[in-house]
C-alpha cells in the first residue's frame, strides 16, 4: 500500500503528463492501467493481443503516437 506522500507524488507525476500511452492486456494490471488512463481521461490505449507478453512488434506503436510516458503491464 502506498503511502500518502507517495501518492501525492504518483499525482504529481500524473497531472504532468500529456499525451501518455497504456499498454494493457485482460489481467489485472492491465484492468488498472485501463482505469488509469480512464480515470486521467487522456492518452492512448493499445490492448496486448499477444500471450503472456509485450513484444518488438509493439515498438512501431510507441513510435507512431510519439507518447510522453509509456504505461506496460
Amino acid at each position: 500500500m502506498l503511502t500518502e506522500k507517495q501518492l501525492i507524488e504518483v499525482r504529481k507525476i500524473l497531472d504532468f503528463l500529456t499525451d501518455p500511452l497504456f499498454f494493457f492486456d485482460n489481467d489485472s494490471d492491465g484492468d488498472i492501467l485501463f482505469a488509469l488512463r480512464r480515470y486521467l481521461g487522456r492518452g492512448k490505449g493499445v490492448v496486448i493481443k499477444v500471450f503472456p507478453d509485450l513484444n518488438e512488434g509493439y515498438t512501431r506503436k510507441v513510435s507512431e503516437l510519439n507518447p510522453d510516458y509509456v504505461f506496460c503491464p
